[in-house]
């Protein structure tokens, strides 16, 4: 049974800090993250360093993507970086969000990098596409049914986040005008915390977080 990219996802997600070691060499490198979970959910073992990602067979239904200036990357891609420095080694991860010119990483090595220690998954905010190969894209499951955000008309104002930083007030980096719109609706692109903090794609913001907990007045339906 295929999985959807959701699911993947919401794994990595909540297994942030976890080091996954999957050769028993040098930690928690870039690399067995991709091993691990590929392993774990499409029984496939990618073999060697992240730079042979850019060579190596694909299992049936696998894409390798090459990046071009208008190619958006999507959420639970592998992304490679194989050019300019990365071109020894490589560096990869799995995209958990993505505009034009930037991208959220769920990687391992990504923070405080070590070739001998590695770090374990975390969150990483890449700023640009500099060293960016590209992706490989798994045959991921679609959605049976997708979960919908509606913010009421009553609402004047709502706060969104960024990805790569707590949902506070602090690090609020845009404000949603449900009333203006008469009401507003998203769809739910993930949760970063289920049933509270939802993942929303808005066109001002690009893909941001969003505190919707029951007692915020925000409905979550399904279609």
């Amino acid at each position: 049974m295929k999985i959807t990219a959701n699911t993947l996802l919401n794994d990595l997600q909540t297994s942030l800090g976890t080091s996954y070691d999957a050769d028993n060499y040098y930690g928690a490198q870039c690399m067995d993250l991709i091993v691990w979970f590929m392993w774990k959910y499409f029984k496939w073992r990618p073999k060697g360093d992240a730079i042979d990602l850019l060579r190596q067979d694909l299992p049936a239904g696998f894409q390798r993507i090459r990046n071009t200036p208008d190619f958006l990357p999507l959420a639970g891609d592998i992304f490679i970086f194989g050019l300019c420095e990365y071109g020894r080694y490589g560096h990869t991860g799995f995209v958990e969000s993505a505009t034009l010119e930037h991208f959220v990483g769920l990687e391992q090595n990504g923070l405080n990098p070590s070739l001998t220690k590695g770090s374990p998954l975390a969150r990483v905010s890449h700023p640009n596409y500099y060293g960016f190969w590209g992706v490989i894209r798994p045959p991921y499951a679609s959605e049976t049914k997708e979960e919908w955000l509606h913010l009421p008309k009553e609402a004047t104002s709502w706060r969104v986040y960024p990805m790569d930083k707590a949902p506070l007030t602090e690090n609020t980096c845009g404000t949603l005008k449900p009333s203006i719109f008469d009401g507003l609706n998203y769809k739910i692109e993930h949760w970063s915390v289920p049933q509270t903090v939802a993942v929303i794609d808005t066109r001002d913001y690009g893909r941001v977080q969003i505190y919707v907990a029951e007692e915020t007045g925000a409905k979550i339906f399904q279609k």
